[in-house]
């Protein structure tokens, strides 16, 4: 199910599941910055350690979060686009410059694909 685009300013209230700062600096900052930048501070209540475990936690009714895009295959779980915010996350590959490996080359073809826009 996929409903409209809402505004940040429409989760001040809501509850937060969240990765922790330590395992995800980048995104959890972000996060914040965005709700900041809203006026509000979240209220995050509870924080694991990977997103599969976050969207799985919002599906039970623990929370809100924020989740990148490419996060919507899930079922149980409504994804909405936030309207009024521009705020990216960077994503980077790391890889040996020399690495050989099929694998690695068709994964990066993809990750470029989708990623490149």
């Amino acid at each position: 199910m996929q409903a409209g685009p809402i505004s940040i300013t429409d989760l001040a209230n809501e509850s937060f599941v969240i990765t922790p700062r330590v395992i995800g600096p980048g995104f959890y900052d972000i996060v914040t910055k965005i709700c900041h930048q809203a006026g509000f501070s979240p209220k995050i209540t509870v924080e694991t350690h990977d997103i599969q475990t976050v969207i799985t936690l919002v599906s039970t009714g623990m929370g809100v979060s924020l989740s990148p895009q490419c996060q919507t295959q899930n079922t149980g779980v409504v994804f909405r686009e936030l309207v009024d915010e521009a705020t990216t996350l960077d994503l980077a590959v790391a890889y040996r410059q020399d690495e050989k490996s099929e694998v690695l080359h068709s994964f990066l073809d993809i990750f470029f694909d989708y990623y490149s826009e």
